[in-house]
């Protein structure tokens, strides 16, 4: 056995409770200093202020983190060289099995009869000499790096709104959405990894149901389900009812201002949003939410997604927008995102659409580069081609190719349905018709 096994830290960077705590910790912190921010008196000055108090602090706190995590490596790393001495040099074969029984889970250690750990005793004392100290290597640095990343990164989106748009009321409104909906996710996954209904948990006013019928039924199930991705629907919605009331109620002096700078605003181009929560149902295997929200400003496109490349895995995106034509229209966005959770790694990806008449033909992809390993790297992609014979109505094919779940089929193909009502639209999805059990997908979004 190679020396550097001896110190090879078992650590992750960062168990997946600690990585939601983490994300939690730094968006409580956001919220404290975006929630001090007086709409009705802050200015672009009070907003830098407040930019880098709450990125100074989140940059601090990720740096504690990551020099937390070494320590963590480093006390690991030791502890496992004492025990691993003590067992060495120990002659008294009944203590040499309590050492061993020490450093191993009580679940595990409770099983194991004397004559299993005496050989444990046994393979350790022919090991090679270990080290007298412990030491942190290269993939330590990584991984304090990654925490670092991980907890700035996470709570970055809460600030954006504030760098991209001009009115405080506005960007606030828009913080506050991504923060209630990162909460949401933080709950979601909290859910899942506890054991506990991660429908249940990813509310964050604390409330909680059970279906009398039991956790089984089908109805039950999709009621939890989809009932808190029309929460976010209308968290959004209620933004964007609070827009248009910030906007009639501004201050007389903002319409006083000089027709200049009126004409300059006019010529800038708007803000447009889009928020949906895809519900996934798929046999045999544990039912999920995979939220996307994005942001578009003239060529710049802003996204975030979550549960798409993995579970618990989150990703975000930058992007610029192409468009076109006459009779047939079309957009192209080449993206470049980065992918932490689960899954960690970078990731180039497009997204096209194109419109003719009543058809449309749209797709997204990305490939993920793994930075764990070359294993991990994958292809991801998502392709509709539907027809509407009216505006609130649309059929079509469509057709995935994923890792967030198990499956036997590379390519899916499926059929869709949607239907449209202003701003919001429904969508379901079934794919592998062909199998005795199909996956579902229920999809709500609005736009704004």
């Amino acid at each position: 056995m190679p020396e550097s096994s001896f110190e090879r830290s078992s650590k992750r960077v960062l168990d997946p409770i600690d990585r939601v705590s983490e994300v939690l910790f730094g968006l409580i912190m956001v919220l404290t200093f975006t929630g001090s921010l007086s709409v009705a008196e802050a200015g672009r000055e009070s907003i830098r202020t407040m930019l880098i108090g709450a990125l100074g602090c989140n940059l601090a706190w990720g740096i504690i983190d990551g020099v937390f995590y070494l320590m963590g490596c480093l006390a690991e790393k030791g502890r496992g060289l004492l025990a691993l001495h003590a067992v060495r040099k120990t002659i008294d074969p009944q203590q040499a099995r309590r050492l061993i029984a020490g450093t191993l889970p009580p679940v595990i250690a409770s099983i194991l009869q004397p004559a299993e750990l005496e050989t444990m005793h046994e393979r350790l004392k022919q090991l090679p000499e270990p080290p007298e100290r412990a030491r942190l290597h290269m993939d330590d640095w990584l991984g304090a790096i990654g925490v670092f990343l991980l907890v700035f990164f996470s709570t970055f989106p809460v600030v954006i709104p504030f760098i991209f748009m001009r009115n405080a009321g506005p960007a606030l409104r828009v913080s506050n959405v991504v923060a209630i909906v990162m909460l949401f996710l933080m709950g979601y996954a909290l859910g899942r990894m506890t054991g506990r209904q991660p429908m249940a948990s990813g509310h964050f006013d604390g409330y909680s149901w059970v279906d009398s019928r039991g956790s089984d039924h089908s109805a039950g199930r999709m009621k939890q389900i989809l009932f808190p991705a029309l929460t976010v629907i209308a968290v959004v919605l209620a933004g964007d009812n609070a827009l248009a009331g910030a906007t009639t109620t501004a201050p007389d002096s903002q319409a006083t201002s000089t027709p200049t700078r009126l004409s300059k605003e006019a010529a800038e181009k708007a803000w447009s949003f889009s928020a949906s929560a895809s519900t996934y149902i798929v046999p045999n295997d544990q039912e999920y939410v995979q939220p996307t929200l994005t942001a578009d400003r003239g060529w710049l496109h802003l996204e975030t997604r979550y549960n798409y490349e993995n579970l618990e895995t989150g990703s975000a995106w930058v992007g610029y927008n192409f468009s076109g034509g006459g009779k047939l229209e079309w957009e192209f966005t080449p993206m470049l995102g980065g992918v932490f959770g689960n899954t960690t790694g970078i990731a180039p990806g497009y997204k096209f659409s194109f419109n003719y008449w009543k058809f449309e033909l749209s797709s997204e992809g990305e490939f993920v580069f793994d930075v764990g390993t070359s294993e991990g790297s994958f292809f991801y992609s998502w392709s509709e081609l539907s027809v509407s014979p009216v505006d609130w109505f649309r059929f079509g094919l469509v057709g995935q190719r994923t890792r967030a779940y198990q499956t036997d089929v590379d390519i899916q193909r499926g059929l869709l349905v949607g239907f449209s009502y202003k701003k919001i639209d429904f969508t379901t999805y079934v794919f592998n018709l062909d199998r005795d059990k199909p996956t579902w997908v229920f999809s709500a979004g609005v736009s704004f």
